[in-house]
């Protein structure tokens, strides 16, 4: 189970952090825990008006959806710090709800603890770290897998990628509005995504035939897209049966 795990910038490399980060991993080894703030460690070295913003928070973004959760600590050393505020970290909180993304908090913060945001787009609110831990561990066990760890780590991938192309070409609207709107036309939407596969297969062969060649798309790349049609096939099948 991998997760990203968000937490005030302060506390990058405080010893609180450390000592919780050895905690959860020693009370559900199968972790595998993504630190934002470790993957933007460079940026801390130059002034925070020459970061680049848009870019944190898209990595960051993209982190979030392919994790499995994520976790977000709010400790009481934030009354340390009493002119910071983790708008950061309430923002991850947000996302995750926003995509549906489990996301548990952890504070000893009594302010926190019922602040409307964390009430309302959090799964669970957490005060003890190893009832987290067990939380994590029984949800790790619980979806404990056989096979290739790449192939899971894909579907991950993939995930990503539906969400991301559902919010540019769906946005707000319906999901899958873009797919459905050939019904206009009279064709049902999985038969125009049957059409949309047999376009990316033979790209695929096309791809295949000449690869080493063609510098601007990625076999890989085709792939997903195809899995990711084959999954939208099954769910508009289900959706025109009922």
């Amino acid at each position: 189970m991998k997760i990203y795990f968000g937490h005030p910038s302060p506390f990058r490399e405080h010893i609180a952090k450390t000592k919780l980060l050895r905690a959860l991993k020693e009370n559900a080894p199968s972790l595998e825990i993504f630190d934002p703030l470790a993957e933007h460690k460079n940026h801390f070295e130059i002034p925070r008006s020459q970061w680049p913003y848009q870019a944190i928070v898209e990595d960051d973004r993209k982190a979030i959806r392919e994790c499995d959760a994520v976790v977000v600590w709010l400790p009481k050393l934030l009354d340390d710090i009493p002119s910071f505020y983790p708008t950061g970290s309430i923002c991850e909180i947000a996302y995750a709800y926003e995509i549906k993304k489990p996301c548990y908090v952890l504070t000893d913060h009594p302010y926190y603890l019922e602040h409307p945001w964390i009430r309302a787009y959090a799964t669970k609110v957490f005060q003890h770290s190893f009832d987290l831990a067990a939380c994590l561990l029984k949800a790790s066990v619980s979806e404990e897998r056989r096979g290739h760890p790449r192939f899971y780590q894909l579907l991950r991938e993939i995930s990503a990628l539906h969400s991301a192309k559902n919010h540019d070409y769906a946005g707000d609207k319906e999901p899958l509005s873009n797919l459905k709107a050939c019904k206009e036309l009279g064709v049902e939407p999985w038969l125009g995504v049957l059409v949309r596969m047999q376009d990316k297969w033979q790209r695929l062969v096309n791809l295949s035939s000449k690869e080493g060649r063609v510098r601007d798309e990625k076999i890989e790349d085709t792939a997903k897209d195809l899995a990711v049609y084959a999954l939208l096939f099954i769910v508009l099948r289900e959706e025109a049966s009922k």
